[in-house]
């Protein structure tokens, strides 16, 4: 069973509150929460959680690492070690749009896209440039020491791609095993909803 952990995971459901609370985030104006990853390394017995963050022009990933230990067939000890921030990823990309919505109304740029155009080539070229020099910058890693740091995560369902886990405090999270498709893309099936609903009763 331990071997099946293995490999890259992506948050498709939680009850968590604190994951909530992330997600949550996505309400704010230009925020926008990407992919939730855990990557489980059986032979290190390791586990890294990821969040990817985009507000606009930028671009972030904050993670967690955590090691384990086999308690049994279906329980992990797990303590988290260390925090990371990714170091901010500029978008020089700047496309003005055809048209914007404001304040009820949709106004058309379409008439001063070509106006704009210049002035978002250079504003490009510049973030670009900005981007660069940041990225040199190491990441922000921090240690993880406190009473929290230590859980466990009880395994209630697992197949090829899709793994069902209850927490110490009862939280659920669902994951699938491929997390190469897009966002729009990865739902849970019928199948995996009904595991779901079944494992919160």
């Amino acid at each position: 069973m331990l071997s099946m952990l293995d490999g890259d995971w992506k948050l498709v459901y939680t009850s968590n509150s604190e994951l909530l609370a992330i997600l949550a985030l996505s309400k704010l104006p230009f925020v926008t929460i990407g992919d939730i990853t855990q990557r489980v390394d059986t032979a290190f017995n390791t586990v890294e959680n990821k969040a990817q963050i985009s507000v606009p022009l930028s671009r972030t990933a904050v993670s967690t690492t955590a090691s384990f230990e086999v308690r049994s067939p279906k329980r992990l000890q797990v303590r988290f070690e260390k925090g990371v921030i990714q170091t901010p990823q500029l978008l020089a990309d700047i496309e003005v749009p055809e048209s914007v919505y404001v304040l009820g109304q949709t106004v058309d740029l379409s008439p001063v896209r070509g106006l704009l155009q210049p002035v978002s080539q250079v504003a490009s070229g510049i973030i670009g440039q900005v981007g660069n020099l940041l990225s040199q910058s190491p990441d922000l890693s921090f240690p993880i020491s406190t009473n929290a740091a230590e859980t466990w995560l009880l395994t209630t369902y697992l197949d090829e791609d899709t793994r069902i886990t209850r927490g110490d405090g009862g939280s659920v999270f669902v994951l699938v095993k491929d997390v190469l498709q897009s966002s729009s893309q990865q739902h849970m099936t019928p199948e995996q909803e009904a595991v779901a609903e079944a494992m919160m009763l």
